[in-house]
């Protein structure tokens, strides 16, 4: 008897006014690839010219509140469409949808027949609603069967956005269940994704629109708030805080692949560090296949990603600082310049991961995994019989076994040596993680004091880290240098590292009284 056979499936359904689809980028030269992968071989195509304008009130009230208003002419047909994400990552999947034919290419939000939607739109319609941007695409769509008799629409858009006279290239696949299951959509996406690199994206063509319409370029995303109810069970937990490091994940790529910006990069490796320690809490309950499977290529992406985030640091954070005290220094400044080149060269490696096909495949196959609760999978136990448990049994657990960690070593600060202080600064960053993950079960002040403390503790351990790589990034300079700008070199590092040690020195007292701060706030656990 296994666990996965007690479980109803499919908890991700395809409701009414409901789209089950996958959207998926793929690179303009690969087009006359695409259309020859066998799969799609032997199939009508439908070719036809779509006409989309987009429609939201001066203030983007539509835009702001999650909302997509658009006509769409189709041959002779006027579409009027409304869409609403459903705010996790089964958005990706998943988006509510209303749709109704229309006289005009004007909108008529009194048409809308989802109730839901059309108060939603209502609501913020009477500021007046004016065309913001359009999106001109030649649609091929495919109809072809999947397994079980199962159908699936593949639609193959090629085209632009355009605001005003401004034009954004798109390339888009989209993967829309008739009766099949996600996961059949997910099996036909790596079936492709053979054939030609392709890319998921949460970037919609709305999204699209309103950044060119705004000549806005990606920003880097933070982590969203996980909130799980009371009545969870520890497997919708599970579900929950992967799906909000991974919708991290996804929402940082566009800012790493098209601007220069270093928060990019670091969110990206944030968001990597709570998918690590997400599976971590949650490791006795995974089947261990997946977890070292999963655990495997986030560590991949995390060397692919560190170096990058490594010496933005240490550009930003140790010589820049000191290089402002010091702006005649030679050493210092040859050491800025040597700098600049690793950075670009690991951002252009990072950016390589990230475009590559083990990325996306990772992305399919985690999404694949979430999607049809793949944990559920292993032989009945009384371990695997946790999942079902309420989720805030197990969160009190998992908060209580970080934080006596956190004490074990922090009550020793003072005679901690540099190694175990290191353990100190991981066993925060995972106590901070986990408290994020479960904060939304528990009473808010409490939480809010705990985490505001737990945070500057972060803060003052991180610094360790920060100085320890830059002993070792220097010492990169100094061993691919030789002469006298070697010499340079070395006198450089000894400043850099020498001056950072003395600040940590200084803020000595500081990180004595967070740690007490800390090990003092309330339990808010219990």
């Amino acid at each position: 008897l296994s666990l996965g056979s007690m479980i109803p499936k499919g908890d991700i359904l395809k409701e009414k006014n409901t789209e089950t689809e996958l959207k998926l980028r793929f690179r303009p030269e690969d087009q006359s690839i695409l259309r020859s992968v066998p799969r799609l071989l032997g199939r009508e195509p439908r070719v036809r010219k779509l006409s989309s304008t987009y429609f939201d009130t001066p203030g983007t009230d539509l835009r702001n509140r999650g909302l997509v208003l658009r006509v769409r002419k189709d041959g002779g047909r006027y579409i009027q469409t409304v869409k609403s994400d459903r705010g996790n990552l089964g958005s990706a999947l998943d988006r509510l949808e209303s749709e109704t034919p229309l006289p005009s290419s004007l909108p008529d939000i009194t048409a809308i027949p989802d109730e839901i939607l059309a108060r939603r739109v209502g609501e913020v319609a009477g500021a007046g609603l004016k065309p913001m941007f359009r999106v001109e695409v030649e649609r091929t769509t495919i109809p072809t069967s999947f397994v079980d008799d199962c159908d699936i629409t593949v639609d193959i858009d090629v085209g632009e956005v355009r605001a005003g006279r401004r034009r954004r290239r798109v390339c888009e696949i989209e993967l829309e269940s008739n009766g099949a299951s996600p996961a059949s959509l997910f099996a036909l996406a790596r079936e492709l994704h053979q054939h030609i690199p392709l890319r998921v994206s949460l970037v919609t063509k709305s999204d699209q629109g309103y950044d060119l319409r705004e000549c806005a370029q990606p920003t880097p995303k933070k982590a969203g708030k996980v909130v799980l109810e009371n009545g969870s069970s520890v497997g919708q937990g599970l579900q929950t805080i992967v799906q909000s490091g991974m919708t991290q994940l996804l929402a940082n790529d566009a800012c790493v692949l098209t601007t220069t910006n270093p928060e990019g990069i670091h969110q990206m490796r944030v968001a990597l560090r709570r998918l690590r320690s997400a599976f971590r809490i949650f490791r006795s309950l995974i089947p261990a296949e997946q977890y070292a499977s999963f655990t495997q290529e986030m560590q991949w992406l995390t060397s692919v990603l560190g170096p990058a985030r490594d010496w933005d640091v240490f550009s930003l954070d140790i010589v820049e600082p000191v290089l402002e005290h010091f702006p005649d220094h030679e050493g210092l400044s040859l050491i800025w310049r040597r700098t600049k080149g690793r950075r670009e060269r690991y951002r252009k490696a990072a950016r390589e991961g990230i475009l590559s096909r083990r990325f996306t495949s990772f992305i399919l196959d985690l999404s694949a995994w979430l999607t049809a609760n793949e944990w559920q999978r292993q032989q009945l136990s009384p371990e695997a019989a946790r999942l079902f448990d309420p989720i805030k049994g197990f969160s009190t657990i998992a908060i209580g076994d970080c934080h006596r960690k956190v004490r074990k070593l922090g009550k020793r600060i003072a005679d901690l040596p540099i190694l175990d202080r290191h353990r100190l600064r991981i066993n925060v960053k995972r106590l901070r993680y986990a408290t994020e993950f479960f904060d939304s079960l528990y009473p808010a002040k409490p939480v809010k004091i705990f985490s505001k403390r737990l945070a500057r503790l972060q803060d003052d351990l991180g610094h360790l880290n920060d100085i320890a790589v830059a002993g070792e990034l220097s010492q990169h300079l100094v061993g691919a240098s030789s002469g006298a700008e070697k010499l340079l070199l070395v006198e450089a590092k000894g400043i850099l590292v020498g001056w950072h040690t003395q600040l940590l020195l200084q803020n000595e007292s500081v990180l004595r009284r967070d740690i007490k701060d800390l090990l003092g706030a309330p339990a808010f656990w219990h």
